[in-house]
């Protein structure tokens, strides 16, 4: 009976920090895109995550970035100017390019290659001085850049905003998918911290840096460590989801034809890229994707159970059939149609509940 006690009063903090972390987890997966941003810039700022980015003996970086295969930073980065407006937010742009201003010049300046290896996706062991000496760059202009990032990062919705109503949703375009001439298909992220991928731990690396460090500093560390987990965990979720529609859905993307839309669910994306159904439901809430044609889809709408596809076809159908508000179209003929264009059988019974559904 001790024995019992003594055991549960053990777990019982290990529980709590477990609960903890979960609820700390969830609120990362809840928060906006904008405020997701804001969390990795902080981040980033901060004098400890430097010291283990770009170490002071300039030796191995204990912490740096790896972006996900088949992805890349979209085009629209690269071609923000002062012009753009977005609704009620547009003085906030006319301020991150003030405060920047000169700093898309540089960016010309290095060109594109040299801005995405050294800057964006930050794969290669540079230090901020190595990189001034390599690109024929100042201290301040590398700074410059880099602040520009982490700050273009947390307003980038203002230069891609979303073509979708806002009215019930407050959607936020997280990326476009694009076509090569081989047919290989490529996510271009609207955003440069989408971009640049999940942060990599050089785990040996660490601890040599942190036993350097004092008392304060090593705290600091462990809780970096755990946010930046936080956030690899939200970022591979995306990553996963963004491969499963890829995979599923690659005729869609190919055909423009909605027939083509295969059922998948967010809880057989959840089983298969091995997390919680809540988990894939809170990583595309609100999100949207931008299709190869340009038609901006809300990410759940991806997840078609055969009710949800059923709706989706039926709509498509009474809209083709129905020009003439007065004229009528049976539940029979809609049945046979659903069966014969895309192979979905239904009763008619249920084909008349549906259309009432979407009344």
């Amino acid at each position: 009976m001790e024995s019992n006690i003594k055991t549960s009063l053990r777990s019982k903090p290990k529980l709590q920090n477990k609960l903890i972390a979960r609820l700390k987890f969830s609120e990362i997966l809840h928060l906006p895109e904008p405020d997701f941003a804001k969390l990795i810039a902080e981040i980033e700022k901060d004098p400890v995550f430097l010291q283990l980015t770009f170490p002071k003996d300039s030796g191995p970086r204990a912490i740096f970035k790896k972006r996900f295969p088949h992805t890349r930073i979209h085009q629209n980065f690269y071609e923000i100017n002062e012009e753009i407006k977005s609704g009620d937010k547009a003085v906030d742009v006319e301020r991150l390019l003030g405060n920047h201003k000169g700093v898309q010049e540089l960016i010309q300046r290095i060109g594109k290659n040299s801005f995405e290896n050294y800057f964006l996706y930050r794969e290669s062991a540079y230090t901020p001085q190595e990189i001034s000496k390599i690109l024929n760059l100042n201290l301040e202009e590398v700074d410059r850049i880099q602040n520009f990032l982490l700050e273009f990062s947390i307003h980038s919705e203002f230069f891609c905003p979303t073509t979708l109503p806002q009215e019930s949703h407050h959607y936020t375009p997280v990326a476009k998918i694009e076509i090569e001439k081989n047919g290989e298909f490529f996510v271009s992220y609207l955003s440069p911290h989408l971009a640049a991928g999940r942060y990599v731990i050089n785990r040996e690396r660490l601890s040599e840096l942190r036993k350097k460090m004092d008392l304060k500093e090593r705290k600091s560390v462990l809780e970096i460590l755990k946010k930046l987990e936080w956030i690899n965990l939200r970022q591979d979720t995306l990553q996963k989801i963004f491969k499963e529609i890829l995979e599923r859905q690659s005729l869609y993307f190919t055909t423009q034809d909605s027939s083509k839309l295969l059922s998948l669910t967010q809880r057989e994306a959840a089983m298969r890229i091995g997390v919680a159904p809540s988990t894939v439901s809170r990583a595309v809430s609100n999100k949207t994707l931008f299709l190869p044609w340009g038609e901006e889809k809300p990410l759940t709408e991806f997840f078609l159970n055969r009710k949800k596809k059923a709706l989706l076809f039926l709509q498509k159908l009474i809209d083709e059939f129905l020009v003439e508000p007065k004229k009528k179209i049976s539940d029979n003929f809609l049945k046979e149609t659903l069966n014969k264009r895309y192979r979905l059988k239904i009763s008619r019974r249920t084909v008349n509940l549906y259309r009432h559904e979407l009344k």
